[in-house]
């Protein structure tokens, strides 16, 4: 069974469960988790954690209460994403801040390197948020 279909098999009999760092905790009404079920969940402890885990960043993300970073090869420097203007204030200072919002109209204008080199430097210097992208030729 895979993470996702036994935390719906848990759901399914009641049973509360969260993940400390490395721990998976269970609280289960009794006898609701029979020693097939237990055995399967510890060979599955892993995957599930795991699965919990990134459940909960994209939680946090998407509530606008954390920021992901990343390395882009393209603007050869580390880039801020959030989910919400408002998360803005957790990005540290000195990188380029992107919403989940600009990030899709970037994907949507599908623009080669040298023209999101360009978006990138021009966001950077003015500190802007990108609303609007034409399309090259469109006037």
């Amino acid at each position: 069974m895979m993470a996702t279909e036994l935390l719906a098999r848990l759901r399914d009999l009641g049973v509360e469960y969260e993940v400390c760092g490395e721990k998976l905790r269970l609280n289960a009404p009794p006898g609701a988790v029979s020693e097939e079920l237990r055995a399967t969940l510890r060979e599955h402890k892993q995957e599930i954690v795991r699965r919990l885990q990134v459940e909960e960043a994209e939680e946090r993300f998407r509530a606008g209460k954390s920021v992901v970073i990343i390395w882009s090869g393209v603007l050869n420097e580390k880039v801020a994403l959030v989910a919400k203007e408002e998360a803005k204030r957790l990005v540290p200072e000195g990188l380029v801040t992107y919403t989940a919002n600009e990030v899709c109209r970037l994907g949507a204008a599908n623009l080669g390197a040298e023209a999101l080199r360009i978006v990138h430097s021009a966001k950077k210097h003015v500190d802007g948020t990108i609303e609007e992208i034409e399309p090259e030729g469109s006037e």
